[in-house]
């Protein structure tokens, strides 16, 4: 099958496909999947999760700053970075953002979390190290 994008408004269903849903704004990063669940970020500061057995939309929140990471799960919570140098922890069953981090640069990969300490990577040169208590 040939399929060029933007020239339908609905992609086919590629062979072998369980499910494909649309969502809106353009996808420039991978998902993240945990508990039964798709994660996806556009780049305009909207994340989804996406139920992984059907591709229905289970929640969406908008960050309100262009993302530039793809989501990061850690537990029950989903991690996202933006242009803006914030970091937002959102509740991975809600969408609700929970907290958030604001870093001296855009946030240039996806935040890394080892133990309760959430390593995050800036332009400004700096990698920050942020504990729960931070």
């Amino acid at each position: 099958q040939l399929f060029i994008w933007n020239m339908l408004s609905d992609a086919p269903q590629q062979k072998g496909s369980i499910w494909g849903t649309r969502v809106d704004g353009d996808i420039m990063s991978n998902p993240a999947f945990a508990h039964d669940t798709v994660y996806v970020a556009n780049v305009e500061g909207k994340v989804f999760a996406l139920d992984g057995d059907t591709g229905g939309v289970r929640w969406s929140t908008d960050v309100g700053f262009k993302t530039t990471t793809a989501p990061t799960v850690a537990g029950k919570t989903v991690l996202i970075g933006t242009r803006e140098g914030f970091v937002f922890g959102l509740d991975a069953d809600t969408g609700e953002i929970l907290w958030d981090f604001k870093a001296e640069g855009k946030i240039t990969d996806s935040p890394i979390v080892v133990g309760d300490t959430m390593y995050v990577v800036a332009d400004d040169g700096k990698l920050y190290a942020v504990t729960g208590a931070q």
